[in-house]
């Protein structure tokens, strides 16, 4: 188990619990967002991402997942939503920031459900949180942006050890900087790559470096 002071969140034997929030309550009633994988919920500050198996979804989310992701925290800071808990007991869920959507991102996500419900997949989503208008020029505007950060991080894997999901769903905007918003995928190779991710983490300073090995060792253990 890892448990250290100098971590944000505890880990128990179904998942990891925050140390600073005592979440109650976990309610899944109200419906976000239902995409390729994840169905995402409201909750209250927060949101609620929970794995489902309607699209033939093709990877088990575990605990390797949620320090993963809070290696993504430590390494990229703004570009990550803050994940808080999870559980992997009878339901697996984690438990995140909730980020103010940009309108990009909403045209674009409001675009690819259209595409995949004509595909017979399982998607759906609330009007009033995806509501936006001018839809394809927001698209139009969204991939060229996104087309060029992609550019602009596509080394991070091999420099870092470690990256996000690049693709044009997963992206919005804060301050206009790029935040990806899907939990990390940490048995993934073209998302981590645990020795040159241990590499990297060596070279951070100080408290950095600390929690970076800490999350790592135990990554390590897991794997």
């Amino acid at each position: 188990m890892l448990n250290s002071s100098k971590l944000d969140f505890i880990e128990t034997v179904n998942g990891f619990e925050a140390t600073d929030i005592k979440f109650e309550n976990i309610s899944f009633d109200h419906l976000l967002v239902k995409a390729h994988e994840k169905e995402i919920y409201d909750f209250g500050d927060y949101i609620i991402a929970k794995p489902h198996n309607d699209n033939e979804r093709d990877y088990e989310f575990s605990k390797v997942d949620f320090l993963s992701h809070k290696l993504l925290e430590l390494i990229y800071g703004k570009h990550v939503p803050k994940l808080y808990a999870a559980s992997f007991a009878d339901d697996t869920y984690f438990i995140l920031e909730k980020l103010q959507l940009d309108p990009l991102h909403k045209a674009y996500n409001v675009f690819r459900q259209g595409v995949h419900k004509k595909e017979g997949l399982d998607y759906k989503y609330d009007p009033q949180f995806l509501a936006v208008d001018n839809v394809m020029t927001l698209v139009e505007e969204h991939r060229v942006k996104v087309d060029d950060i992609q550019e602009q991080f596509k080394r991070n894997l091999e420099i870092k050890g470690i990256t996000f999901d690049h693709s044009h769903v997963n992206i919005t905007w804060r301050n206009d900087e790029p935040v990806f918003l899907e939990v990390h995928k940490g048995r993934k190779d073209y998302l981590f790559d645990y020795d040159r991710c241990f590499r990297y983490v060596e070279t951070l300073e100080n408290d950095r470096r600390e929690l970076g090995l800490l999350l790592l060792n135990r990554i390590k253990v897991l794997l």
